[in-house]
């Protein structure tokens, strides 16, 4: 005899579900990126609103997607990006490239000219070699990471599916499993436990590895009861919160959802990308920042161009240097032209 499934428990897909992409009209745009076009603070409807496809959203045009990268460079600047950085970062490689010029120049040409090459060539290559080498393990752990799959609610199926984390959009209703991580800031309006409220671990986040309460808010309690008929697609609130910035302990919104019932969103209300449910069977909510708009890409961010102490002091030597060659050489043609 089977058990029958409890009606609290939305049915959900396990195969991969891949979103339709936009049609590419423009070649160039391929090139470009969905700028972040707001200016004030968003206003979010759920995407199951509307039947139009994904990349028609409004939320989908004005919002960053949920795909991340924290690579330095991209496949098309990776050469010329690398070398000027090492140029401009260390003044030892300008002035070996300038020394190989100059050796092109008949009147200067103190030795063969492809052996000047040799050594600058070396140099930057074997950089170029090792930050690419540093980059491309940054793409494929970017990779594992897009690559991570949650539940989405499509309201042509009526269904969670599960879909991978990139392609996750601003006001898509989902469903996060115990043990899983949260794949977006999320607002949470549904738990499996009837009080309404989650634990998770935010070690990621804050360091802390004891657990942490979360809660939907007040008005929307009845969703997680064991008794709710509730859908996602029964879900019409309008979100509206300030635009994205790095405050992991403050959140600045609310949801409306009809004219006079509105509740003001806190910070145990929210569920922020890069922390983990913990013993709670679901949570369910709707996505409000993605990608890089989210808490924790805003504190992280791309990894930096790093120059070392000694760097910078080789640098200010090399400067020094120079100054001081030139200066005793024009000292010593002013001497001559005097005598």
């Amino acid at each position: 005899m089977t058990t029958p499934r409890p009606t609290h428990l939305h049915r959900r897909s396990s195969s991969k579900w891949v979103p339709p992409s936009a049609p590419l009209h423009n070649p160039i745009s391929i090139f470009k990126g969905r700028s972040n076009r707001e200016t004030g603070s968003r206003v979010i409807r759920p995407n199951h609103l509307f039947e139009s496809p994904r990349y028609e959203l409004t939320n989908y045009r004005d919002f960053t997607d949920n795909q991340i990268s924290t690579t330095k460079y991209s496949i098309w600047n990776f050469i010329p990006l690398n070398i000027w950085h090492q140029i401009s970062t260390k003044y030892a490689n300008l002035y070996f490239i300038f020394i190989a010029i100059l050796n092109w120049v008949p009147f200067f040409d103190a030795y063969t000219r492809y052996v000047g090459l040799i050594p600058i060539c070396f140099v930057l290559g074997t950089t170029l070699i090792k930050d690419g080498i540093e980059d491309y393990r940054r793409w494929k752990f970017d990779n594992q990471i897009n690559e991570k799959t949650c539940h989405v609610w499509d309201r042509d199926r009526c269904a969670f599916r599960k879909t991978e984390w990139r392609y996750i959009l601003v006001g898509d209703f989902v469903h996060i499993s115990n043990d899983q991580d949260v794949p977006a800031d999320i607002i949470m309006l549904r738990s499996s436990n009837e009080s309404g409220t989650c634990y998770i671990e935010t070690c990621n986040l804050d360091g802390e590895t004891s657990l942490k309460q979360r809660m939907v808010p007040a008005k929307v309690v009845d969703y997680s009861k064991k008794d709710s008929t509730f859908k996602p697609s029964d879900f019409t609130g309008v979100v509206t919160c300030e635009k994205p910035d790095k405050s992991i302990y403050t959140i600045r919104a609310k949801v409306e959802y009809e004219p006079g019932q509105t509740d003001v969103i806190i910070k145990d209300n929210m569920l922020l990308r890069g922390s983990r449910i913990k013993n709670t069977t679901f949570v369910e909510g709707i996505v409000v920042y993605a990608g890089h708009d989210t808490k924790v890409m805003l504190n992280n961010g791309r990894a930096p161009h790093k120059t070392s102490g000694i760097e910078k002091l080789t640098n200010n030597y090399q400067l020094f240097d120079t100054y001081g060659k030139y200066r005793d050489k024009l000292a010593r043609n002013s001497l001559l032209l005097a005598l």
